[in-house]
């Protein structure tokens, strides 16, 4: 499958649902003890990511962060990427066909990638700097409120 999918927002919040459903709860309550005490934003992002990826084998959880001009998506986190892909992709500006997250923010709907090495949302820098990781899919969502 070359193609990006698009997922109306009934399908996306089952998925939602059913992967928070899979994480241990423990972690999730860790996560809202965090914000009561007043952690910061920074602060919770990486303690989701980890768990994330904790849960989710061969996975690597980024977080963006639309940016204060509604365009760019800047990370709130993304400790475990290469550093080579995160300088090609933070602050990319949104649209259709701007990667995974960048097209997720701009359609606000989930968009998912199985070979971003020839997928054309992916036709920019941060193809050949993905290439040097072993990362092939990307899934970009919108959080719904």
């Amino acid at each position: 499958m070359a193609n990006a999918k698009t997922l109306p927002d009934l399908q996306a919040l089952a998925i939602s649902r059913a992967a928070a459903q899979t994480l241990p709860s423990e972690a999730l309550l860790d996560a809202l003890k965090m914000m009561l005490i007043g952690a910061s934003l920074n602060e919770v992002l990486a303690s989701l990511a980890r768990l994330i990826d904790a849960h989710s084998e061969g996975m690597l959880c980024s977080i963006f962060l639309l940016d204060e001009d509604g365009l760019h998506l800047r990370y709130g986190v993304a400790a475990d990427l290469p550093e080579a892909y995160r300088a090609a992709t933070d602050g990319v500006c949104i649209g259709p066909n701007v990667g995974s997250c960048g097209a997720a923010a701009y359609l606000r709907q989930p968009v998912f990638v199985s070979d971003i090495l020839s997928h054309p949302n992916w036709a920019n820098p941060a193809r050949h700097a993905s290439s040097a990781s072993s990362s092939r899919r990307c899934y970009g969502r919108l959080p719904t409120s």
